[in-house]
């Protein structure tokens, strides 16, 4: 096990020159050494090519998700690591590089968050609606990837999940491990509801998006439908439709 990465990934997500994080320093170190043969595994995974080890060094939250209890009630660490392993490997599969170094490796180290990756933008009641997929340190417990609504530039909703096979192991599925709005929000999304609702009511800036979103998959997505449970899905919905209407490389 390389503790050299384990040293370096501690004092990226713990400030220790404070007690308390530095108790949780050597909390995560010692769950390292507890579980020396799934860390050694899991390191090893990512150690396979230049491209996962860049992705590691720049988000070493993906180690510490295994050795504490997050996703969901119950899960172990053999589970949290394939967890973590399944998902690289659909972003490798279905991302680019490109996408994949915006997210995970050219990070804010301080902040421990990568870039706002738009997939999707409008403008609504004059002001910029952007849909983005992120990931920081503070989004970790409940997922690998966050899709996050921006309006005007403020965080108005967000999706934590991962990727990884579905039940039946026949498939891939989208997990969600949380579902995350702002707390005056109820009033802009019923009024986003139902602009968008309307036919031909999304326009947004599909010509340069188009460019720029071919730049995260490797290829066009699959035209599953959305579920609608709630509001913002069906919003979510309605700009998925539009964007596969007009081509647009989304999720």
């Amino acid at each position: 096990m390389d503790e050299n990465i384990l040293r370096e990934a501690g004092h990226r997500l713990y400030v220790t020159s404070r007690l308390k994080e530095m108790k949780r320093y050597l909390v995560f170190r010692a769950r390292c050494r507890m579980h020396k043969e799934i860390m050694e595994d899991f390191l090893d995974f990512f150690a396979e090519t230049p491209l996962r080890k860049d992705i590691l060094k720049g988000t070493p939250a993906f180690i510490e998700q295994v050795t504490r209890a997050f996703f969901y009630k119950d899960s172990t660490y053999e589970e949290r690591s394939a967890l973590i392993k399944n998902h690289v490997r659909y972003m490798e599969k279905h991302f680019t590089q490109d996408a994949l170094r915006r997210l995970y490796i050219d990070v804010n180290t301080k902040e421990n968050c990568g870039e706002l990756v738009p997939v999707w933008e409008d403008i609504f009641e004059d002001k910029p609606l952007c849909l983005s997929l992120y990931f920081h340190a503070g989004q970790y417990k409940e997922g690998c990837l966050s899709l996050i609504l921006t309006w005007d530039g403020a965080p108005f909703y967000q999706i934590m999940f991962w990727f990884g096979p579905d039940m039946e192991k026949t498939g891939d599925a989208i997990w969600i491990g949380a579902l995350q709005g702002t707390p005056h929000g109820s009033d802009a999304i019923k009024r986003m509801t139902k602009a968008f609702s309307q036919p031909g009511a999304v326009s947004g800036h599909q010509q340069d998006l188009r460019r720029d979103q071919r730049r995260l998959l490797c290829h066009e997505p699959y035209p599953h439908r959305p579920e609608a449970e709630n509001r913002f899905r069906r919003l979510l919905g309605r700009m998925r439709r539009e964007a596969l209407r007009n081509r647009l490389p989304v999720l």
